[in-house]
């Protein structure tokens, strides 16, 4: 998928490609060190006036369900961990970037990427699994339509066309994409979460996170949490484009062993749910 003509074509109409996040990258390479502590991660975000205040807006909303008000990035260090804070960082910054082309059609776009990535990380947790794997779920599920803001970005007279046509009844968002420009939001969300160099479990969930069958998963992954949330995402609130995929893939999960548990991983999407919209 990643070299596909198309896919660099289209990234290629960008005027500037964005970059990865300076703040974003900063984070990363102090955690690599073994010198840093928590305090002087949580004093990198906190240079940055207008980062630290949409974090810390982001940590204390109904999302993260945390019981006092949290009132420094070193504190929301503490409180949701780094890697969930990187992932904020990360896409405070892509909205930031490339949010100012979004059309009414897609102003949903940030509060779904909170509810699925808060989804993904319930699913996860309720699998027990690793740290990395929860991690990866939640940033690819802030973050699985990224490629709707690039192409919005990319094409702004032609975008708009594609998101009438696809408002249609029974009609893909997809297959309508993939008519005007040889690709889907899908391919170019991937396409440019590898170009910056994001794990190959994130990038594989943005890609299929409609359709996982296509990457072959054979057990629990970000991607299965990813699809999963999506769907219910898609089944608790009302969101433009919810017809675009045939729904969730229970043959595959019932492939992989996971069909059974796909009544607690609703009953733990509905309490996020609740507990966000009663906050």
């Amino acid at each position: 998928m990643l070299n596909d003509t198309h896919l660099r074509e289209v990234t290629g109409r960008l005027k500037t490609v964005p970059s990865l996040p300076a703040l974003y990258v900063a984070v990363t390479e102090a955690l690599r060190s073994s010198d840093s502590s928590i305090t002087e991660i949580g004093n990198l975000i906190a240079q940055d006036m207008s980062m630290s205040a949409n974090v810390l807006q982001l940590v204390n909303s109904a999302f993260f369900g945390l019981s006092s008000r949290v009132s420094s990035p070193q504190q929301a260090v503490l409180l949701i961990g780094i890697e969930n804070l990187k992932a904020l960082v990360l896409s405070v910054q892509v909205f930031s970037d490339l949010g100012g082309h979004l059309t009414r059609e897609l102003s949903f776009l940030w509060n779904h990427g909170m509810s699925t990535a808060s989804f993904a990380k319930a699913i996860a947790r309720i699998e027990l699994s690793s740290s990395g794997v929860t991690e990866d779920a939640f940033t690819a599920g802030l973050l699985p339509d990224v490629g709707r803001l690039v192409l919005a970005s990319a094409f702004g007279a032609e975008y708009p066309q594609v998101l009438k046509r696809a408002a249609e009844p029974g009609v893909l968002l997809a297959n309508c994409e993939g008519d005007a420009f040889g690709c889907t939001h899908n391919g170019v969300g991937a396409y440019l979460l590898g170009l910056w160099g994001l794990t190959d479990s994130i990038v594989e969930a943005v890609a299929w996170h409609h359709q996982p069958v296509h990457a072959q998963p054979n057990s629990f992954s970000a991607l299965i949490a990813v699809h999963t949330a999506d769907y219910n995402d898609n089944q608790l609130h009302v969101h433009p484009f919810s017809n675009e995929t045939s729904g969730m893939d229970e043959t595959l999960l019932n492939q992989i062993g996971l069909q059974r548990q796909l009544l607690s991983w609703e009953k733990a999407c509905r309490e996020v749910a609740s507990r966000s919209e009663n906050a």
